[in-house]
């Protein structure tokens, strides 16, 4: 899907949500083990806003803790002091090669056509590669810049790349900058499955997925501004919707506890989805941000108050929550990654750098010697 195809089956979430978002309040492998909490290393900061915990326990490695209190940070605290495989690649030199990663990405191309190569779907006009890179980065000169011009008006952007069909566990890892001047609407990492597999992503816009075509997630700001809130946003069979047919928009889960990430710094993020046995609801998903957990959603853990529409907010007195049950079949399997960037008018930009998607956790970058 093109540019403006992204524009065009966006544009009935925007009218249809616009009218019922005031009355409701509504936002928007190797190794299979659940996710260990991670002790918070940020090089730059992110926070948490709200007043929901949750905990997770990783198997074998002890219990851990993610929360996100009042106005204090989003941390994680027990379950091991390891960040992953990356802590074995100071700099990502040679993370490659780990036999865990099924795709690498540090923007270190010559030039954009170059880069752009590698992917299977990429709007390139938009697309620049800029001397900005992370904190860590060995020798790197190069993230990638996506930027919507000033004039323009609802704009969409895609960087989408197939990888080999995965089962089990799968982790994204990546580096993002945000604008505070930028007029987000969909902004951030998006990772799912499709079958048939494809190379472009498809319209699932207000689509309650079957359990064999598709499922999909994204991690993305949900306000603009210096410090931009957060959230998970899905699509699943299990999913709650506004009305059916065509009004199955993506669940969000943090519901006034949304971590925060300051515009203008870097920031490491981490995505792990487990995909479920087929017939049960036993699918997971986890975000750490900078090594800290902010959300694990598992069978029976955290508890929510589910508010309708597709929104839960977390509260510990609330019902837990079921388990994901992403797919029917193990012809589903997680197959793809996409840089989106969808904005509701320009200048808007943001970079990225430092993707790594791989069966076991990967963790953010140490620092190269």
């Amino acid at each position: 899907m093109n540019a403006f195809a992204a524009v065009g089956h966006r544009f009935m979430w925007i009218a249809l949500l616009a009218s019922w978002l005031p009355a409701c309040g509504a936002d928007t492998g190797s190794e299979d083990t659940a996710p260990d909490a991670q002790s918070s290393s940020a090089d730059s900061g992110s926070t948490g806003a709200g007043n929901a915990s949750s905990s997770t326990t990783g198997p074998g490695s002890g219990t851990g803790a993610g929360s996100t209190t009042g106005s204090g940070g989003a941390t994680g605290s027990g379950g091991g002091s390891s960040s992953g495989i990356s802590a074995s690649y100071p700099g990502d030199v040679g993370i490659e090669a780990h036999p865990s990663v099924v795709f690498f990405e540090d923007f270190e191309e010559a030039d954009v056509g170059s880069m752009a190569s590698r992917w299977d779907s990429a709007d390139q006009d938009p697309l620049a590669l800029v001397g900005d890179v992370p904190p860590g980065a060995a020798g790197g000169s190069h993230s990638l810049e996506i930027t919507v011009p000033s004039g323009a008006g609802v704009t969409g952007v895609t960087l989408f790349k197939n990888v080999p069909d995965q089962q089990g566990s799968v982790y994204v890892r990546y580096y993002a900058k945000y604008d505070a001047a930028s007029d987000y609407h969909h902004a951030g990492m998006w990772l799912g499955g499709f079958n048939p597999p494809t190379k472009w992503p498809q319209g699932t816009a207000g689509i309650r997925p079957s359990g064999s075509d598709f499922f999909e997630n994204a991690w993305e700001p949900h306000s603009t501004g210096s410090e931009l809130q957060v959230d998970h946003y899905a699509q699943w069979p299990g999913m709650d919707c506004f009305m059916e047919p065509g009004g199955c928009w993506g669940n969000v889960f943090l519901r006034d506890a949304e971590p925060t990430v300051s515009a203008a710094s870097w920031v490491c993020v981490e995505l792990m989805v487990r995909l479920n046995t087929p017939g049960q609801n036993d699918g997971e998903y986890a975000v750490w941000m900078n090594d800290g957990v902010v959300q694990h959603l598992a069978p029976g853990s955290p508890s929510f108050d589910r508010l309708g529409n597709g929104v839960w907010k977390p509260n510990p007195a609330g019902t837990p929550f079921p388990g994901f049950d992403w797919r029917s079949t193990t012809d589903l399997a997680f197959n793809w990654i996409w840089l989106d960037f969808y904005v509701d008018s320009g200048p808007s930009s943001m970079r990225w750098d430092q993707i790594v998607v791989g069966t076991e956790r990967i963790g953010c970058m140490t620092a190269a010697p």
